[in-house]
């Protein structure tokens, strides 16, 4: 029987499947790492943490695709279809504030300060720019792992600099 490795899936996956102003080519590896749910080959999560930032993404792109600021309506149907799309591919969905106050795990922030001191900025070409977690994604780290992930479902190449041998990286512009 094959047993699915589970991954944590970062807001940018949904926002490149769902919401306007993203290239083909990040439309295209979005469906296909969701079609590779839909096959078994994972199991998706998330946190609450996640369709937080999904909402601030999902307010960002819809304004820049219409040239003004979102209605409260169209946020609404945002969030909408990112819920139809969460439960259409039967992802578990945990309460980040359950996974922060774990009663085994030291206090989420010290653990995040973990990740990213050993973090290393990496350069990425051909845009010859330097990228690097941050502290957000250092706490996206630590629910990934309290939710029982192995693997990180990224576009954002700050990633890449992530020292952790507890959960791996699935940086999807490599893989699809």
């Amino acid at each position: 029987m094959h047993i699915a490795r589970m991954v944590y899936i970062d807001a940018n996956v949904f926002a490149y499947r769902l919401l306007p102003g993203y290239s083909n080519q990040q439309v295209r590896q979005a469906t296909d790492f969701f079609l590779d749910i839909e096959i078994g080959q994972f199991q998706g999560t998330l946190s609450s943490f996640t369709e937080q930032e999904f909402r601030g993404v999902a307010k960002k792109m819809i304004s820049k695709a219409k040239s003004q600021s979102i209605s409260p309506q169209e946020e609404q149907t945002a969030m909408q279809d990112l819920e139809e799309f969460i439960n259409q591919l039967g992802l578990i969905r945990t309460d980040s504030d359950k996974l922060i106050h774990h009663p085994n795990m030291q206090n989420i922030f010290a653990e995040s300060n973990q990740m990213l001191i050993p973090a290393q900025a990496k350069l990425r070409q051909p845009k010859n720019e330097w990228r690097a977690i941050g502290a957000s994604d250092a706490i996206l780290i630590s629910l990934a792992i309290r939710s029982g992930a192995d693997h990180i479902a990224t576009f954002d190449f700050g990633f890449k600099g992530m020292v952790n041998s507890t959960i791996s990286l699935l940086y999807i512009p490599e893989e699809y």
